[in-house]
């Protein structure tokens, strides 16, 4: 269905705002033309629009319309007869309004509701007009309120991590608030500090379950480490080759003590036996290592009592800048979890952030590589047990940018249907119309003036 023009859409927002109520073909006219008193033009403009929204959304046209009712008098009026659910100005209101009054735990599914319903500006398409303007300030107003008062749900609940990840966007947005800034720091200091799981969801039929959880990856030392390689398995850390802050450099520096001779012996045993793709030059390649291994390559390596994981998921250019691709992770992922089957001890594993580094996956952001990780996971346990926990590690400054709540949705969708065939996006499932939720349309801002389907 096509958007309606602007002024028909104006016409929309001119009653979605009226909240249900009756406004007067003069008032359309003054409020959207402009022109008061109305003339017998003027009311003819008005009603073409009418006629060309229903034509829209009723799918027929004149007064038999089952979105906007004519209501006949001196002076017509029209309403949009619509019910609270099925326009997004007015459920968005409704929502935070109840919440407000529920217990915290229930306030945080309301207003999680209420904020799904928020895509860009609001009445972006009427933006300008005099009617708007109040409708837009008292949104806003509610908008903020609304990640308020959710933070402070999740705080209630004891889920620190989600009013962290909440009161990060909203700070974001309001840079001037010092008191803000200082809720962000101390809830930033109380996940740090309780190394939170921030969603975890188990498989029974499985027997297994995924966590995600705030903290440090090389800090699992009851689970089995997977850290990412390029197809080289470079490991000097000079910030050119490999960062020294990378999970590579950390393995390094942390995990070997920096004995990086101990590290390249482990990767030359395991490496012997897997055919090279290639052998660069040195005048191709001015540092780091040379040969180069299929993508999907997967090394087990010992330090100390700590078992890790390699995997080559990215490709590492002669301009030494590490690329990776989907498809990459995906078949990376998928080896890594066969070979986790057939020769791990049945510990938890846990994975950090992929992609989150200097080696990004092309076209993924944090959401979409976690939810490449965990399908693939769970297309694998299917067939056979990999691990009885799945842990995914993330540092508490970036939670924010995976959405606790949102992933743990997204887990609750996962007992069916995984699958390892690339990437799918987490994201919000939005209703398809601002008006209703009984037919199809493109996101928008709540009150947003793209027109229903009929209801």
């Amino acid at each position: 269905m096509s958007a309606p023009p602007p002024l028909a859409a104006a016409v929309l927002a001119r009653l979605a705002v009226a909240g249900g109520e009756p406004v007067t073909v003069d008032e359309v006219a003054r409020d959207v033309w402009g022109v008061a008193p109305a003339r017998r033009g003027d009311r003819v403009a008005v009603q073409k629009r009418v006629l060309m929204l229903r034509r829209l959304f009723d799918q027929g046209s004149g007064d038999g319309s089952g979105m906007i009712v004519t209501e006949p008098g001196r002076v017509s009026t029209y309403r949009l007869a619509l019910r609270s659910d099925q326009v997004d100005l007015w459920r968005f209101q409704e929502l935070v309004r109840d919440a407000r009054r529920l217990p915290p735990a229930s306030a945080v599914v309301g207003l999680s509701h209420a904020l799904d319903l928020w895509r860009g500006r609001p009445l972006q398409d009427v933006e300008g007009y005099e009617f708007a303007d109040g409708t837009i300030t008292r949104l806003r107003a509610l908008h903020e309120t609304a990640q308020r008062e959710l933070a402070r749900a999740h705080t209630a609940v004891g889920d620190d991590a989600a009013a962290l990840a909440v009161t990060e966007r909203l700070a974001e947005s309001l840079p001037e608030d010092l008191a803000l800034d200082l809720t962000v720091s101390e809830l930033r200091s109380r996940v740090r500090e309780e190394g939170a799981v921030l969603a975890r969801h188990h498989f029974p039929g499985m027997r297994t379950s995924v966590s995600l959880v705030s903290g440090d990856l090389l800090h699992q030392s009851d689970a089995d480490l997977v850290i990412g390689f390029t197809d080289t398995f470079d490991t000097v850390t000079d910030d050119r080759v490999i960062h020294r802050d990378s999970l590579q450099g950390q393995l390094l520096h942390i995990l070997f003590g920096g004995d990086r001779k101990r590290l390249d012996g482990q990767l030359r045993r395991e490496l012997r036996h897997v055919p090279a793709v290639s052998v660069e030059s040195r005048s191709d390649k001015r540092l780091g290592k040379l040969t180069r291994y299929p993508v999907g390559t997967i090394v087990t390596l010992w330090a100390d009592e700590q078992q890790i994981f390699g995997v080559a998921y990215s490709r590492m250019g002669n301009d030494l800048a590490a690329r990776s691709s989907p498809q990459d992770l995906a078949h990376g992922m998928e080896r890594l979890w066969e070979h986790t089957a057939r020769h791990g001890w049945r510990r938890p594993v846990a994975i950090g952030l992929v992609g989150a580094g200097l080696a990004r996956v092309e076209g993924l952001g944090p959401q979409e590589s976690l939810a490449t990780v965990v399908r693939s996971f769970l297309a694998r346990s299917r067939i056979g047990t990999v691990s009885p926990e799945l842990r995914l590690v993330v540092r508490p400054d970036a939670i924010a940018g995976v959405g606790p709540t949102l992933f743990a949705k997204f887990l609750r969708e996962q007992e069916d249907g995984a699958t390892i065939e690339g990437p799918a996006r987490i994201r919000r499932s939005p209703p398809e119309c601002p008006c209703t939720t009984e037919g199809p349309r493109r996101p928008t801002a709540p009150g947003s003036t793209t027109m229903p389907s009929r209801p």
